[in-house]
């Protein structure tokens, strides 16, 4: 029994363990730094009675106060008493008749919320069915005795608040037999204090909350697919059905605390409709609730392949410029560079393979400069003469009004209907920006000046694009995110810049600017990316983009952004160059890149 702060009930607790019929027992109490009598009156009990042992910590978890008392039981069976519960006087001696008659490994009795007079003993999935339904019992330690040897190599994890979710399944997947009678010989304490008052007091609920047991469904459900993959249909189920009633509660009682993790929930459910509306698992009330608060639902989990239009492909990372919220970090680079021409094509390739057939409209040759790369004509020769047509439209060049545009570039541009896009910084800054459209002009090419200076600047101006040093709220990444996926939906309209596009730097295909141009000290991790540069089939990448989901990166945590979507994010004057102070504290800032 782990307590703190229950002198008013603990006392309650421990003569109903001592009162039980069954004696042969060690009772462990762990008095997790209590700052009133608990511990006290725990040690005036364990003077009277020698099969109590205190032991006093500092205040710390659930889960590491749980450990703390594994780590000294010496029985070989366990069982949990909460510090504001009781049990009844046949409680051990019910319980291990169950495991001895039945030959199990664990037994569960009931409580006056949960009774049932019938007895069933199952197998491991059996068991863990009925673990997930939590109809007859849940997750929770106390009404469970347990087996010593299936927690000999486990303990509680400590770093988060619900340890039973996180745990208790994997016990009960390694037990061979589970022995249940619902006869209510644990009394549950209902009240305030609780640490899962939140289940009947819906308004307690937070976003913290509700987001530990959403990642714990999922690992859960993953885990247990991966362990018994006859049951995986049944296990996607019992995740989902947690989903929709955390929507409903969230829709019904608006809790607009939990709304960014209520639309995460609605996302997953539109993607998963059909599996489960159609399972034999199915509640009549969740089916009701699919119908008024998913069918009908924009799903964020679209197909790219369908969908996508733009890809700005980066060919270098060298800028003459050094603009202090440059929307690429180039000044940031430690090792600004011209990529390789010859992997630049051979990149082009792979991608025009994998994207051919789809609506793709455009590429965009971006940097950086990308006039500063020495090979650019070479590569627009490359990326058209072949290509235009067949898995995109057109090419776009982006640059910076700072040097001219060379006669033979504009001519290589003419032939192939290169659109250009000039940035004007400024005279100071961009002095060629307004030549090199008279140049354009009178050549016949399609291009358009996009003014960052003075009154009237495209797009109201720039949004910052400084990274967090430590990772934002979880409500705050949410709702950014929330604002990032609308631009993702088919068929939704955004103003510029176009809303259905990728970004490819380096041979990985990313679904984030910041996190393209990101400067590595934030990881690409593991599904967050596509790598074009492997020895995988187009149709292996081809199924992979079908997967790929539009959901929360790494990278979301830092940004600082404010609304991802860039609609509505507060403006800075564009085209700030950095001091010579700050150049010279770029060193610790700057990734390997």
């Amino acid at each position: 029994m782990l307590t703190y702060n229950r002198e008013n009930l603990v006392s309650r607790a421990i003569e109903s363990v001592l009162n039980q019929t069954h004696r042969n027992f060690e009772f462990i109490i762990v008095d997790n730094g209590s700052t009133d009598k608990s511990g006290q009156i725990a040690d005036e009990y364990a003077q009277k009675d020698s099969r109590i042992r205190v032991i006093h910590r500092e205040k710390g978890t659930i889960s590491a106060g749980r450990n703390t008392a594994l780590d000294a039981a010496q029985g070989d069976y366990i069982a949990f008493i909460d510090d504001d519960d009781w049990v009844e006087p046949d409680f051990l001696a019910f319980l291990l008749s169950l495991i001895t008659e039945n030959d199990a490994q664990i037994a569960i009795c009931g409580t006056p919320q949960k009774m049932f007079d019938e007895t069933l003993v199952m197998d491991t999935e059996q068991a863990l069915i009925e673990l997930m339904w939590r109809k007859r019992y849940n997750v929770g330690f106390p009404t469970k005795m347990i087996h010593r040897s299936l927690l000999a190599s486990r303990r509680f994890p400590s770093e988060i608040r619900f340890d039973d979710i996180a745990l208790m399944y994997q016990i009960v997947a390694d037990a061979k037999t589970v022995a249940y009678h619902g006869l209510p010989k644990y009394h549950v304490y209902r009240h305030d204090g609780n640490n899962s008052s939140w289940t009947t007091h819906h308004e307690l609920l937070t976003p913290e909350i509700l987001q530990e047991y959403l990642t714990a469904y999922r690992v859960r459900t993953d885990w247990l697919s991966n362990r018994f993959p006859g049951s995986a249909d049944a296990f996607r189920y019992f995740e989902w059905s947690f989903m929709i009633s955390m929507v409903e509660k969230i829709e019904r009682l608006h809790l607009t605390a939990c709304e960014c993790l209520c639309f995460q929930m609605k996302d997953t459910l539109s993607s998963n409709f059909k599996e489960f509306y159609n399972s034999v698992h199915l509640q009549p009330y969740e089916k009701e609730w699919m119908d008024v608060y998913i069918k009908g639902e924009k799903t964020m989990d679209v197909n790219i392949l369908d969908t996508l239009k733009w890809i700005p492909f980066a060919i270098n990372t060298v800028c003459n410029l050094r603009c202090k919220d440059c929307n690429a970090y180039t000044p940031y680079h430690k090792h600004p560079r011209n990529f390789d021409t010859a992997q630049l094509k051979k990149d082009l390739d792979r991608i025009l393979e994998v994207f051919d057939g789809t609506p793709l409209e455009r590429i965009d040759f971006v940097g950086g400069e990308p006039l500063l790369h020495p090979d650019l004509k070479e590569l627009i020769d490359y990326a058209m003469d072949g290509h235009n047509g067949k898995a995109f439209q057109s090419l776009h060049l982006v640059t910076n009004g700072v040097l001219p545009l060379p006669d033979d570039l504009i001519e290589t541009c003419k032939k192939y209907n290169v659109y250009i896009l000039v940035d004007d910084y400024g005279p100071d800054l961009s002095p060629n920006a307004h030549l090199n459209c008279d140049k354009l002009e009178a050549a016949g090419i399609a291009h358009r000046m996009n003014k960052y200076w003075g009154d009237d600047q495209y797009f109201g101006g720039w949004w910052s694009t400084v990274m967090s040093k430590e990772p934002n709220s979880p409500e705050y990444v949410a709702s950014c995110v929330k604002e990032c996926w609308e631009l993702f939906i088919p068929n939704h309209t955004h103003e510029e810049p176009p809303c259905n596009h990728l970004h490819i730097k380096d041979g990985n295909i990313m679904t984030c600017d910041a996190q393209t141009f990101g400067l590595n000290y934030i990881p690409l991790l593991e599904g967050e990316y596509i790598s074009l540069r492997t020895d995988e089939s187009v149709e292996q990448i081809r199924e992979k983009l079908r997967n790929f989901k539009k959901k929360p990166i790494e990278h979301c945590k830092y940004c600082e952004i404010g609304i991802a979507s860039k609609k509505h994010a507060k403006r800075i004057p564009a085209g700030v160059q950095l001091t010579s102070e700050e150049s010279k504290q770029l060193g610790k800032f700057a990734g390997d890149y």
